[in-house]
């Protein structure tokens, strides 16, 4: 989490210091809250999945020059249903098991934005996020993870209207494993994961007109992550190998999200 607040406080420090210094002007900050139906699949292993509820906000900038860009985060956070099981690294056995596991996501992405005809905008930009992953009950560690991708993509706005396409182009993925949480005996086991693909497709309508809401936006999205296993790390027992060997599975997440946010 620290990684998160690290990072969001550069880019609000680099577009501060950008807007002295070449300037930029920001304008419409939109902030809300959002709600999502999360699924997290490792196939033939475990499923997460359940409801998470969070906040958003972006922030636009622009130049005197035309030249535009776009902040977008968010922060999602809830409980999640647990299908799987629970193993014996000793023995290799494994048993079926439900459980609950909190869970914490951000999504920190920026975007320059290159205006087209009829509506249309390219984007493409750095984007980071972020996963806190821990179950209840013994036998559970945390998990946490770092994505690293570079959005690209087309929006198309017309009236009140916007359409937005973003495909995530996977760089590379950080997991920690916590194993000593589970047997003090364990090292905790990072890995690296180098190949996937992500999308999101976002549909949007302004509300500017209404008798009692103003300068509100309503938003449903669907999200996808296909990542695929990561490098294999060898588990270390009391400080020596132990001749037992972890990888993070490939797995694939689906979210369906709705925003409600205010405009200004």
């Amino acid at each position: 989490m620290k990684f998160i607040v690290i990072f969001a406080l550069f880019l609000i420090s680099s577009a501060t210091q950008a807007e002295e210094a070449e300037g930029k002007t920001f304008s419409a900050l939109t902030i809300g809250a959002e709600a999502v139906q999360y699924r997290y699949v490792e196939p033939g292993l475990i499923a997460h999945q359940g409801y998470l509820i969070g906040f958003f906000a972006e922030l636009p900038w622009s130049r005197p020059s035309g030249f535009q860009g776009l902040f977008k985060g968010n922060l999602l956070f809830g409980q999640l249903d647990y299908d799987g099981g629970l193993c014996d690294v000793n023995t290799g056995q494994c048993s079926a098991y439900q459980a609950k596991t909190t869970d914490v996501i951000s999504r920190i992405t920026h975007r320059f934005i290159f205006p087209m005809p009829r509506g249309f905008d390219f984007f493409v930009g750095p984007g980071l996020r972020y996963l806190y992953d821990r179950g209840e009950g013994s036998g559970f560690y945390t998990r946490t993870g770092i994505y690293i991708f570079a959005p690209i993509g087309l929006s198309f706005k017309k009236d009140d209207y916007s359409l937005d396409l973003e495909a995530d182009i996977f760089l590379k993925g950080l997991m920690h494993s916590k194993l000593s949480e589970a047997n003090s005996t364990y090292g905790d086991v990072d890995h690296t994961q180098s190949a996937g693909f992500g999308h999101i497709l976002t549909v949007s309508k302004k509300i500017t007109d209404a008798k009692w809401f103003q300068n509100l936006i309503v938003s449903i999205y669907y999200e996808s992550w296909d990542v695929s296993h990561s490098d294999v790390v060898e588990l270390q027992v009391n400080g020596s190998a132990s001749g037992k060997f972890f990888i993070e599975p490939k797995n694939f997440t689906q979210a369906f999200g709705f925003k409600l946010g205010v405009f200004y």
